[in-house]
């Protein structure tokens, strides 16, 4: 039972896209995440899955055709070391410093410029 997993791991490592980043990030959490849904191995494998190389799961994973590829899709990164706009100040959490922004020129109803 237990190389059956080994091999669904294996598996979702070249098919899945996220499961693989995931994966790369931490292989620990990822295996522990799948103990959790009901998958078993011995220590041995866990060692073994461990020790994969994931630059060649990835060429692997590059080699499989597109149609069996479980492709994740992420919203895109947004940059949050946008520059303010002239006369705005922000605060570490990128939201407005009341006390350093600038206040822009009340406008009165009816003038001309």
């Amino acid at each position: 039972m237990s190389q059956r997993n080994v091999e669904q791991v294996i598996g979702r490592l070249v098919t899945d896209e996220g499961f693989r980043r995931r994966f790369a990030a931490d292989p620990r959490a990822a295996i522990q995440e799948l103990i959790e849904s009901g998958l078993h191995f011995n220590v041995c494998e866990v060692r073994a899955l461990i020790a994969l190389d994931l630059d060649g799961v990835a060429r692997f994973a590059e080699a499989i055709h597109p149609s069996i590829q479980k492709v994740e899709l992420r919203a895109p990164e947004v940059d949050l070391d946008v520059e303010s706009e002239p006369g705005r100040s922000t605060n570490e959490r990128g939201t407005e410093d009341p006390e350093t922004t600038a206040a822009a020129p009340a406008e009165t109803v009816g003038d001309t410029p």
